[in-house]
Order: structure tokens, then sequence, then C-alpha cells
């Protein structure tokens, strides 16, 4: 899968023989935040996938370095869900040839719907969109549905709007999924996401602390579950064990042996 920055787009938006020849065709695209990829997430990519076989597409997801939530971070958010490189992760195993990367800032927060499309259009050749009934974008969120099948029908690109998905006969959210962990109620969430619950730990620092493998909870920007003992699976670049981790006050505390300290890329929840 390729990635572009926002940058790079910028470069093909002012010079068009920037074009990469994987837009030679055009792209079937999905936008979103897509903190926590989760099942309702999972039918949009299904949408792109279709468009793109169909209609001969480079399919792609367009999202953002972090999520909206950051940025309005209140108390009760709690963090991300999903890192970035998790995400990327997700696009391409759901079959995205690319992914462009927005660093989000307050200059982009003011580009208005129309012209976020029309950038769309133009560095990547957009022909189809796919989005939720609920989505929104441009400055203040000002575009939403109709707005962007206007524009769709405007500049000859088809535009799909997926109904919300439910679950137990809740509707599946971000927000809903993050609450659920903040929770404990893990099995909840998978069911939600579609897969276990994951702390990417590629860039967290161990120390071993007597027979236990430790690290700060300021080291960890995705939400945690109350504090208490958990069952969990450790992913290492050689190998997969079970093992258990306690979320303290302060800390993260696992029972793993010091020679994986090093090694730890993902602790997976195990609810069941």
């Amino acid at each position: 899968m390729t990635v572009f920055t926002w940058s790079s787009i910028e470069k093909i938006l002012s010079d068009a023989e920037c074009l990469p020849p994987l837009f030679a065709n055009g792209s079937a695209i999905t936008v979103g935040n897509f903190d926590g990829m989760h099942i309702g997430h999972a039918v949009l990519f299904d949408m792109v996938r279709s468009a793109s076989s169909a209609r001969s597409l480079a399919s792609g997801a367009v999202t953002f370095n972090q999520s909206f939530g950051a940025f309005k971070a209140d108390n009760a958010y709690g963090g991300d869900i999903s890192t970035l490189n998790q995400r990327l992760e997700l696009f391409e195993k759901n079959g995205m040839l690319f992914a462009i990367v927005i660093d989000f800032s307050a200059e982009f927060g003011k580009i208005d719907g129309s012209n976020f499309l029309s950038m769309l259009r133009t560095c990547c050749r957009m022909n189809y969109i796919a989005e939720g009934v609920d989505f929104r974008c441009g400055h203040r969120g000002a575009y939403g549905r109709n707005e962007i099948a206007q524009f769709a029908r405007e500049n000859g690109i088809a535009a799909e709007f997926a109904a919300p998905v439910l679950c137990n006969g809740e509707r599946v959210s971000s927000s809903l999924i993050r609450s659920l962990i903040q929770r404990g109620d893990l099995f909840a969430a998978e069911k939600m996401l579609g897969r276990n619950y994951a702390l990417d730990c590629a860039h967290v620092s161990w120390t071993q602390c007597s027979s236990m493998l430790l690290c700060s909870r300021e080291h960890i920007v995705q939400v945690l579950p109350p504090e208490g003992m958990y069952a969990v699976a450790l992913a290492t670049p050689e190998t997969r064990m079970r093992a258990r981790l306690y979320v303290e006050s302060r800390h993260l505390r696992l029972e793993a042996s010091s020679e994986n300290a090093h090694g730890i890329r993902t602790i997976e929840f195990m609810p069941n």
C-alpha cells in the first residue's frame, strides 16, 4: 500500500505532471477518522473494493494523523482507540492500494467541503466516494450527504452512502467503542470492532521490575480499560504468547520475561 502525506498531495495539486501512475484510471475512496476501525467502517471498505473492481479504479482511504477527539480533548475522551500505524495496517488488510494521511491543522480546518472534494478529484482523480449517511466534511462540517451527492452529480462522480450498522441493537460508532473500553466491556467492544482490542506497543519502553515488565501510562496514547488484571496476548516479531496485564493508576505491569521487553509489538486483550 502506498501512503501519501498531505504535502505530497499539495505537490500533485500544483503540478499535474506529478500525478502518480497509480491514479491513471482514477480512484475510489472513503474519507474518515477511522479511529478504531469497526464493522461499520468495514461496510465502507467493501463498497470501495466493489467499485474499484467494477471500474478498474485504485482503492484508497483518506484519513488523519490523529483522531479528531484529541483536538476536542476533554476529561471523557481517554485516548484514541487505534494508532495511525494500526489504521494503516487495517487499510491494507481491507484491500486499499493507497492511503492519504492529512496532518490536521487550523489552516486545513478552514477548507470548505467543495474545495476539499475538488482537491481529491484533482490529486487522485476521484471517480467514486463511499461515506456513511451522517458523514460531514469541510469547514465546521458544513458539507454533508446532500452537499456531497450534489457535488458528485455535478462532477461525474459516483457517490454511495452506507446506512448505520447496528450491533446488539446499538449503533456502532468509535465513541461508543471508546466508552465500552473505558467501562471494561471488552467483549462488546470486540463485537463492534470485529477483532480484539489491541494496544500498539511498538514504541513503548518497558523496564524490568522484579518479575514484571513495567511502563508508564503516559507512554500509552490509546484508551485503557479500568484498573485491574486482564488476560492478554503479546505479539513480537517472532512469536505470540499469553500473559497477564495489570492496569494501574500510574503504570502498566506485564507478566513477561525481560527477553521480550524490547520485542513487544502489540498487547491484545482476550475478553473470551
